[in-house]
């Protein structure tokens, strides 16, 4: 059974999602580490780093993932996804960004864009993975 279109554009949407990785040099930027912006931003920034170290994981499950288990973990880790990135939103609306990678922050409509796109790509992935050829694919296909 050939893998359905829904899943590889799950995995081509996850792609997006690395650019996570780099928020790991924010968290000095934190004020409770010397830096400029609110400690709201630790959570939202440390789930960032850790979802980014676990996206080549998801990509590859996506393109090479069989069994129902790889597609409740595709499910599990968009659902995750988009919940951190609505967070990210959340905390720059309470706490907007002073510096961004030790310059200036970007105005407000580049990181609300910035983070609602990744906030959309990971809703569209939830969708697209409870679509019924997804799910087809994942129960058909066999983990041998």
């Amino acid at each position: 059974m050939s893998r359905p279109m829904e899943v590889k554009l799950v995995g081509g949407l996850l792609c997006y999602t690395l650019t996570r990785t780099m928020m790991a040099r924010q968290l000095p930027s934190a004020k409770m580490f010397g830096g400029e912006n609110a400690d709201g931003w630790l959570g939202p920034w440390f789930s960032d780093t850790c979802l980014g170290i676990l996206t080549p994981f998801a990509i590859y499950g996506a393109f090479t993932g069989k069994g129902v288990v790889a597609w409740g973990l595709l499910l599990s880790f968009n659902v995750l996804g988009a919940y951190d990135y609505a967070n990210g939103l959340l905390a720059q609306y309470l706490h907007p960004q002073v510096t961004f990678m030790g310059d200036p922050a970007p105005p407000a409509a580049v990181i609300y864009g910035s983070i609602g796109l990744g906030c959309l790509f990971q809703i569209i992935n939830v969708i697209l993975l409870l679509q019924d050829a997804s799910i087809q694919f994942f129960v058909k296909t066999r983990v041998d």
